[in-house]
């Protein structure tokens, strides 16, 4: 996942996490992304995904954007990537990624070293009681 933030603008600090692409950005009704703001289009660009390259911004026409102060009509996007369309300027960032809850794996993994451990000691002890 990715996450689109408005760091410029009326919209400065909204935040959009986007599960699914493309992510059509514009003043339309229809966008993913809504934003009315100077210089806005009906839809200004979006975000594609192809798996084997990463995620590209499309500018549709005939609307402007600059990708890290750089205009460009279609480009790579890299994390923290900072994106101007009309007034409004955004950060692209790849989405913070929950860790999985292991929780009943530890436990058993310390109970089995527990047991492990418990099972060494009475060894010992046993065998050290048979050899006296």
């Amino acid at each position: 996942m990715v996450q689109l933030s408005v760091i410029s603008g009326k919209y400065n600090g909204s935040k959009k996490i986007v599960e699914r692409l493309p992510l059509i950005v514009g003043r339309d009704e229809s966008a993913d992304f809504r934003i009315e703001d100077e210089g806005i289009w009906d839809k200004h660009f979006q975000i594609i995904h192809k798996p084997a390259d990463g995620y590209f911004l499309e500018v549709f026409e005939p609307a402007l954007v600059s990708v890290n102060d750089a205009y460009v009509n279609n480009t790579r996007l890299k994390n923290g990537d900072t994106i101007q369309a009309g007034a409004v300027k955004f950060k692209f960032w790849l989405s913070e990624v929950e860790q999985k809850k292991f929780v009943f794996h530890e436990i058993m993994l310390w109970a089995s070293l527990f047991l492990i451990t418990i099972s060494q000691i009475f060894l010992i002890y046993y065998l050290i009681r048979i050899t006296e």
